[in-house]
């Protein structure tokens, strides 16, 4: 029988990671408890990196405006509600980059990364370059990582340019720089992508 958990005193990283069988066993109310301690923890995480760390794949991905802030299902929503809310906070608490450090040390593995290939992008400029290019890969659901590179490489030239261009501005320049890329390389990428390319959409808000 899988160990019991203490979900009223249980530590955060310990109720994010509870196992099938654990949870198996858990009430509803415990469940709901589980989940209402880590929304907590996960709301202030995501208070933190809004005012410290703005540009953290975190933020982007599961926080912001765009989010706001997790919420516990109430006493009458099933079991169901419950699991997929557990699931998606736990998600987030796990994420490397949902802490101010976490994402302060991939800030800087990117922007040693980058430099490492000779493209070198100014403390000024890395925040901004990692917000714009978290929205537009959540946005346009981009995943291979040379894509993303070539984005965020576009996105550093932009702001070698002109310091002063907003975050908006640069999203949709890399919209249309997206479309130049992806039509250059359909062929190269024809198996990493399938569906439609949303390239002429907006960024949803």
């Amino acid at each position: 029988m899988a160990n019991k958990i203490n979900v009223k005193t249980a530590a955060i990283p310990d109720l994010a990671n509870i196992g099938p069988g654990q949870l198996r066993h858990l009430s509803d109310d415990q469940l709901r408890e589980a989940v209402k301690r880590l929304n907590a923890a996960a709301n202030g995480r995501l208070r933190s990196l809004a005012k410290n760390a703005p540009y953290a794949p975190a933020l982007t991905t599961y926080g912001g405006e765009r989010r706001g802030k997790f919420k516990t299902p109430n006493i009458a929503d099933s079991r169901f509600n419950l699991m997929q809310a557990y699931r998606e906070v736990r998600t987030f608490i796990n994420a490397g980059t949902s802490t101010v450090t976490g994402a302060q040390q991939f800030a800087e593995k990117v922007r040693t990364g980058f430099a490492d290939r000779g493209v070198d992008i100014g403390n000024a400029n890395l925040s901004k370059l990692l917000k714009s290019l978290g929205r537009v890969t959540t946005d346009l659901g981009i995943v291979g990582k040379e894509l993303k590179y070539r984005v965020a490489e576009s996105i550093s030239d932009i702001l070698n340019r002109d310091p002063d261009t907003t975050e908006d501005e640069l999203v949709q320049a890399m919209i249309a720089d997206i479309d130049n890329i992806y039509r250059q390389q359909e062929e190269r990428y024809a198996d990493t992508f399938s569906g439609e390319w949303p390239i002429n959409s907006s960024p949803r808000g």
